[in-house]
């Protein structure tokens, strides 16, 4: 189990290398745009990225799960072209039906998003740009099949920095309008397809089985609406804040949702790896064990980084930078509450991922659509509910909610369709140890004689200390500790039965 362990992390890592610095940079782009956008049009651009989302799922017909389900079954060199061929010539042609529908409805979908005349260009940018970014789906998912993942990482971090640098010169150079955004983000995709464009065109073969075809959209098919089930239950309370607050709300809360990144790329980058490890891995005799242990692991990583991040995102968010600017520009700063529920979302985004491997590993993707398009159903309720009396708090729960049912949904099927033992009584600890340093953050005892950044240090340290006290950690864990403080482990020494 060290050994599988290790390859995830290692391919977690390098995935996450370049997800953390590709996102990190494109996030950059937040303090840009709120230092010169006022919120109103920042809400714009949030509302169409919105959709865009949406529509991420619609492209690719699904054939991105499909092929990589099928791909790890093919038999030869032969076989692993044709699983390839198939979805990507069936996505390009369906990618150019979905765009000439856009560009053909570009106005009726111009006015129901609140863009003006003079942004008019917004919707055939980004209706290009979703047939690049579908038309590239299947080429990313080769490369992380074929474990390529520094070839992977390369092309995503040469996107970003495209992105990056036509967006300083378009906006701080040039003071173009927020179609500018849109215009940098066409020709980032544009960059990755030709990017990828050699390994394409050397797997590509344009005869294979009409058999395979109907057998990935089978696969495939059932998995859109889950998909778009997942888009609404992100991005809904974005249109329905411009509907119920106006644009200038949907701003703010749009910038401040982005600062829950750091949360969000962790659950990014575990994705990448997650989906190839649990395929290939569902075969071993120790699989489910292993499975549980990964869920324990993210839980443990992923409940300090929302306690960090929620502790320290005022501070870092508001202090002063260059010329006076400071993170998110000030007009923003009201939205800043909701940053602690935005990860705490995440990570219950994170675990419903680790929890629905198994409703994959048995072709049960018709169960995916079900759980979430509950926590669609939820997500929608539950904004109309909240957000008029609660404002951004209130999408914030309403998200918060949707994660936990979709959560719970997942555990109760996959326990019936792949039970996993799963480390109850370890993941209850970490919970404990986290709500217990939570209240004490919530509650207003913090001691007159420690300054604000002072108390939040001492919590996070009491967190690790009440892992402790809760008897969280196993002794081979203890002991790995303990070596990694001392002295490199000597070579050849076998691990004990709980180790693995």
């Amino acid at each position: 189990m060290r050994e599988q362990l290790k390859r995830l992390t290692s391919d977690s890592a390098v995935y996450g290398i370049s997800t953390i610095l590709g996102r990190f940079l494109n996030f950059l782009l937040v303090p840009l745009y709120t230092n010169v956008f006022p919120a109103g049009e920042y809400g714009v651009v949030t509302v169409v990225y919105s959709y865009v989302a949406f529509l991420n799922f619609v492209y690719p017909l699904g054939l991105e799960a499909a092929f990589m389900r099928f791909v790890s079954n093919a038999s030869d060199e032969e076989a692993r072209n044709a699983v390839f061929s198939a979805p990507v010539i069936l996505i390009a042609l369906a990618s150019a039906v979905f765009t000439s529908l856009l560009l053909l409805f570009s106005e009726p979908i111009a006015a129901s998003s609140n863009i003006r005349g003079q942004w008019g260009a917004i919707i055939p940018l980004a209706s290009i740009t979703l047939a690049l970014d579908a038309i590239n789906v299947v080429p990313f998912a080769a490369l992380r099949m074929e474990r390529k993942a520094r070839r992977f990482a390369f092309i995503r971090v040469t996107n970003i920095l495209i992105n990056i640098a036509l967006n300083l010169v378009f906006v701080l150079v040039l003071h173009m309008s927020i179609v500018s955004i849109f215009t940098a983000n066409l020709v980032a995709s544009a960059s990755s397809t030709l990017l990828l464009a050699p390994g394409v065109f050397a797997r590509l073969r344009f005869s294979f089985p009409r058999r395979l075809l109907r057998d990935m959209l089978v696969f495939g098919v059932p998995t859109i609406p889950a998909g778009l089930a997942a888009m609404v239950t992100q991005v809904i309370n974005r249109p329905i804040m411009q509907a119920i607050m106006g644009d200038e709300a949907t701003g703010i809360f749009g910038a401040n949702y982005r600062l829950g990144i750091i949360m969000m790329l962790v659950v990014t980058m575990f994705q990448y790896a997650w989906q190839p490890f649990f395929l290939q891995m569902a075969g071993r005799d120790d699989a489910k064990r292993l499975f549980a242990r990964v869920m324990t692991y993210f839980m443990l990583l992923g409940s300090a980084i929302v306690l960090g991040v929620s502790f320290f995102i005022d501070d870092a968010a508001t202090v002063p930078l260059l010329h006076g600017r400071s993170l998110i520009g000030r007009g923003y700063w009201s939205g800043l509450p909701i940053v602690p529920v935005v990860l705490f979302g995440y990570l219950w985004t994170g675990v419903s991922t680790i929890l629905n491997a198994g409703l994959l590993i048995e072709k049960r993707t018709g169960h995916l659509a079900l759980v979430t398009g509950i926590g669609a159903a939820v997500n929608v309720a539950a904004n109309l509910l909240l957000i008029p009396p609660y404002g951004l708090m209130g999408a914030s729960y309403a998200m918060l909610a949707a994660y936990l049912v979709m959560a719970l949904l997942y555990w109760i099927l996959s326990q019936r369709i792949y039970p996993v033992p799963w480390e109850y009584t370890r993941l209850a600890r970490i919970l404990l140890a986290m709500a217990a340093v939570a209240a004490l953050w919530y509650l207003p005892i913090k001691p007159a004689v420690l300054p604000q950044l002072a108390w939040e240090a001492v919590l996070l340290v009491l967190y690790i200390v009440l892992l402790f006290a809760f008897r969280f950690f196993l002794p081979s864990e203890l002991r790995e500790l303990r070596g990694l403080l001392r002295a490199p482990r000597a070579p050849g020494k076998s691990f004990t039965k709980e180790q693995q």
